[in-house]
């Protein structure tokens, strides 16, 4: 076997063995509806519905808080369905608060229009930017 092939399946075991998903920079887009240095979350598929953003950097150890609520105030724990990674930095959804459960690694400079796709629909608890 060549080395890549080799390579690639051991990335892809260890994605499995940990419970995470590694999102690739192909699924980045040149235009996009989130400000420069900002992480955006939305409500719905497709950049739709309420919205917040977070600086470059931000964690949040829970989004069930009265804090963390959409731009139509609903309450964002559970409830994303599409995000943008508009900065340089990889980012890291978490199914549980606490930065703990499944997670979804997202590239810099990355927009995943539906979560649903990677079975994160309206699962997300906390967030590492």
């Amino acid at each position: 076997m060549k080395k890549t092939i080799v390579l690639k399946m051991f990335a892809a075991a260890a994605v499995m063995v940990t419970g995470g998903i590694v999102l690739s920079p192909a699924a980045s887009a040149s235009s996009s509806p989130c400000p420069h240095n900002r992480i955006c979350i939305f409500e719905n598929a497709g950049f739709h519905g309420g919205h917040k953003s977070y600086n470059r950097g931000t964690d949040v150890l829970t989004f069930n808080t009265l804090e963390q609520v959409f731009s139509d105030r609903v309450l964002t724990n559970d409830k994303i369905s599409s995000v943008i990674n508009n900065t340089n930095r990889r980012i890291t959804f978490y199914s549980e608060a606490g930065c703990k459960g499944r997670y979804l690694r997202i590239p810099p400079y990355t927009q995943v229009r539906d979560l649903n796709r990677y079975h994160f629909n309206d699962t997300i608890s906390s967030l590492r930017g």
